[in-house]
C-alpha cells in the first residue's frame, strides 16, 4: 500500500481546529498542490479527531464541477465547501494516486480500494494519540469511489485506525454481558454472531473479541471484504482480503486445511459461506462472525434461513451457536441529567418496546454530540433455546422469551433507556435509531420486572445484577433478590 508523506506536515496542521477549518477548506482552485495540501488536512483532522469518515462529493453545473467534503466526527456531520472549480476533478486523481490506482480507473462506474497513512510519532504523540515508542502512526483508509448520474463522482473514505480500536473492556459492555462474552469466545468451538445495519459497530465488537483471544496462544485467521483491521501479535495470525477468485467459500476451505483455533468471517452473506462456517465450528474452532438481522432474536431465524436444508440444518445451527448479539449505535451526550415528566407519544413507545421507568425520568440536558456508544442485546443458547431451535416451525418470540429471562440480556431499548437514565443519551435518538421489538411489548423481560417489582431505574437494576455477577466470579455466596434489596434500600436512603 501507498505511504503518503509528510514533509510539509507542521506548516499544513499549525492552525487545524474546528473554529478554522471552514478557512482551510476554502483555498484557491487551479493550483493542484492546493488540493493535494487540502486532502492532507482532511485526513489529518479526522485522526485527531476520531472521526469515522471523510465524503468528498462533486457535481457538476455546467461548465464547472463543485466539490464538497463532509467529514463524520464524533459531534456528527461537518459539512465545508472548495471554492476552487477549475482543478475540482484532481480530487479524483490524488485518491487513485494515494491508492496505486491508474488514473484511467475513473471510467469505471464503482471502484473499491484503500492506502495507509504513517504520521510521524512526534506529532502524534502532541496529539495525546496512542503511539507506540518512535514508531509512527499507522491509520488505514478504505476508498469507495463511484460516478453519480449527473457527470459528477462520490468518493467515500473510510478511516480505519487499529490505535483507537476499542478492548472488550472499553466497549462500556456491562459485567454480566462482558463475563458472558469472554467464557463464550474463550470455548474450544462454536459459533459467535453479531448483528446488525451497516455502521452499527459489528465489526469494531468482532475485533474487540478477537484482541482478547489474540494472546499468543492461538492461531487465527480472518477472511474479510475488505480487511477493516490489521491484526498483529506473537501468535500465528492469517488475514485473507476476499477478491476475485479468492471468494468467502475458497478462503473459508483454506482456512480449515491450516486447522487455526479462531476463524474470523467478515460477514455471511449466502448459503454456501453459511455452510463452510457451520463445518468449521463444528470441527473445533470457535468461529465469530457478523450477519445481518434486525435484533437477536431475529439472528437465529435468519442464519436458518441462509442455511442449504431449513429443516436439517437448523439442528447444526442449534448445536454449533453460541450466542447472538444485536448492536446499534447512540449518540453520546455530557452527563447533565435532569427529571423530566415523560411525555405521551414517549410512554406509548416505551410500553409498545416493553419498557418501563414510571411518569418521570432523568436525561440529559445536553445537545452536544461529543460521541458514540454501542447498545447491545445478547442472547446465549442454553439448553431451553438449542429445543427451540429445533422445533419444525421457527418461533421468534419464544426465542425471545428464553433470551429476555437471562441475565445479561437487555433488549435494545432497555439499554438505550439506561444510558438515558445515567446522563450519557437521549429518548429521542433512542426512538429514532432503535427498532421496534414487539415481542418485547408482549412479554416483559426480567430487568423490566425488576424494575417494576422493586421501584428502581433500568441503572441500578443493571447496577445490582453485575455487582451479584462480580460476587458469583468470586465464589462469594449471594442472592440477587438481595442484590436487588440493597440498591432499593439505597435508593431509598437517597
Amino acid at each position: 500500500m501507498n505511504k503518503l508523506d509528510l514533509p510539509l506536515y507542521p506548516e499544513l496542521f499549525e492552525k487545524l481546529t474546528d473554529d478554522e477549518t471552514a478557512v482551510l477548506l476554502t483555498v484557491s482552485g487551479g493550483v493542484t498542490k492546493d488540493i493535494d495540501q487540502l486532502l492532507l488536512r482532511c485526513f489529518a483532522y479526522a485522526v485527531t479527531t476520531k472521526s469515522s469518515d471523510i465524503h468528498i462529493t462533486a457535481d457538476k453545473y455546467g461548465n464547472h464541477i463543485k466539490v464538497r467534503i463532509n467529514i463524520r466526527t464524533l459531534k456528527g456531520m461537518q459539512y465545508y465547501e472548495y471554492a476552487g472549480t477549475s482543478d475540482a476533478r484532481h480530487f479524483e486523481n490524488k485518491i487513485f494516486t494515494l491508492c496505486n490506482i491508474p488514473l484511467g480507473a475513473s471510467k469505471h462506474e464503482m471502484v473499491a480500494a484503500r492506502f495507509s497513512m504513517d504520521y510521524p510519532a512526534w506529532w502524534a504523540n502532541a496529539q495525546d494519540l496512542k503511539c507506540e515508542g518512535d514508531n509512527p502512526y499507522k491509520t488505514d483508509i478504505r476508498v469507495q469511489y463511484q460516478k453519480t448520474g449527473n457527470g459528477g463522482f462520490s468518493i467515500i473514505c473510510r478511516i480505519l485506525d487499529q490505535q483507537r480500536a476499542p478492548a472488550l473492556h472499553e466497549l462500556g459492555l456491562t459485567a454480566a454481558l462482558e463475563a458472558e462474552i469472554k467464557k463464550t469466545i474463550t470455548s474450544p468451538s462454536g459459533m459467535v454472531v453479531a448483528s446488525g445495519p451497516t455502521g452499527s459497530g459489528k465489526t469494531t465488537l468482532l475485533n474487540a473479541m478477537l484482541k482478547h483471544l489474540n494472546d499468543g496462544t492461538r492461531s487465527i485467521f480472518t477472511i474479510e471484504d475488505p480487511i477493516e483491521y490489521r491484526q498483529c501479535g506473537n501468535g500465528s495470525i492469517t488475514q485473507i482480503q476476499v477478491h476475485g477468485e479468492i471468494t468467502m467459500a475458497v478462503s473459508l476451505k483454506a482456512a480449515l486445511r491450516s486447522d487455526p483455533d479462531v476463524i474470523l468471517i467478515g460477514e455471511i452473506r449466502d448459503s454456501e459461506t453459511m455452510e463452510i462456517a457451520l463445518q468449521a465450528a463444528q470441527t473445533g474452532h470457535m468461529l465469530i462472525t457478523t450477519i445481518h438481522a434486525n435484533g437477536a432474536p431475529e439472528t437465529f431465524g435468519r442464519m436458518i434461513d441462509l442455511t442449504l436444508d431449513k429443516t436439517k440444518d437448523a439442528f447444526r445451527v442449534a448445536d454449533t451457536l453460541k450466542m447472538v448479539l444485536a448492536q446499534r449505535l447512540l449518540p453520546r451526550y455530557d452527563k447533565l441529567p435532569v427529571a423530566r415528566e415523560i411525555t405521551n407519544s414517549e410512554s406509548l413507545w416505551m410500553k409498545e418496546n416493553g419498557a418501563f421507568v414510571g411518569d418521570s425520568i432523568f436525561e440529559t440536558t445536553a445537545t452536544e454530540k461529543i460521541g458514540v456508544f454501542a447498545v447491545i442485546e445478547a442472547i446465549k443458547v442454553d439448553h431451553a433455546i438449542k429445543k427451540t431451535l429445533r422445533e419444525p416451525i421457527f418461533d421468534s418470540d419464544k426465542l425471545y422469551q428464553l433470551g429476555a429471562e437471562q441475565l445479561q440480556f437487555e433488549t435494545l431499548t432497555q439499554a438505550g433507556l439506561r444510558y438515558v437514565e445515567n446522563g450519557t443519551a437521549r429518548i429521542s435518538d433512542c426512538q429514532t435509531t432503535l427498532e421496534t421489538n414487539l415481542s418485547a411489548g408482549a412479554t416483559e423481560s426480567a430487568r423490566t420486572r425488576f424494575c417494576r417489582e422493586y421501584g428502581l431505574t433500568y441503572q441500578e437494576v443493571s447496577t445490582a445484577i453485575d455487582e451479584y455477577h462480580l460476587l458469583q466470579e468470586q465464589n462469594i455466596q449471594c442472592d440477587l433478590f438481595e442484590a436487588l434489596m440493597n440498591q432499593k434500600e439505597k435508593k431509598n436512603a437517597a
